[in-house]
């Protein structure tokens, strides 16, 4: 499905995109999105062979960043957030800036937690789209609520984002 396409993947610096951003990017073309602040980042995503793209998704600016991608994959994501507005910029507004950019796309991916939902009593749980939704996350108190709008679709507007809307 993904042979000759080309891709967009972000949070491929991370776990779990790495490994998909791995197994991709010898049947696609794969354009991997990040700050790539970590020396050696950079470098590490080509020699992988994804064509890197520097971006902070957080500040709406996406003009280093190509709009024809056939497919976005979106792991990218604050997972510790140090406050409910740092999470949603983030987290919530960042997927929406993301999804308006590259509105063309044939579809677009975005990987979440299962902290998006309220917590079960039973620990054993499958989570299903219909469950309730409440963002509980012990580890991070404001990644899971950080997450849930973009469940339910981006609320941010196109061109703006709330860092950038606060440094005017």
């Amino acid at each position: 499905m993904l042979n000759g396409k080309k891709v967009l993947i972000t949070g491929h610096t991370g776990q779990i995109g790495h490994a998909v951003a791995e197994y991709w990017a010898p049947r696609c073309e794969l354009w991997g999105l990040a700050r790539y602040s970590r020396p050696g980042s950079r470098e590490a995503a080509e020699s992988m062979g994804l064509v890197p793209v520097v971006c902070d998704l957080t500040n709406g600016d996406f003009n280093s960043v190509p709009g024809d991608f056939d497919f976005v994959v979106h792991f990218a994501a604050n997972t510790n957030p140090a406050t409910q507005d740092e999470g949603m910029e983030d987290n919530a507004d960042a997927t929406g800036l993301l999804m308006h950019h590259c509105r063309g796309a044939q579809a677009f991916l975005h990987v979440s937690t299962t902290g998006v939902y309220s917590r079960h009593p039973d620990h054993f749980h499958r989570y299903r789209e219909g469950d309730r939704i409440g963002g509980a996350t012990d580890y991070a108190p404001f990644y899971g609520g950080s997450k849930t709008p973009c469940r339910r679709g981006p609320w941010t507007t196109p061109g703006a984002s709330r860092k950038s809307e606060r440094a005017k």
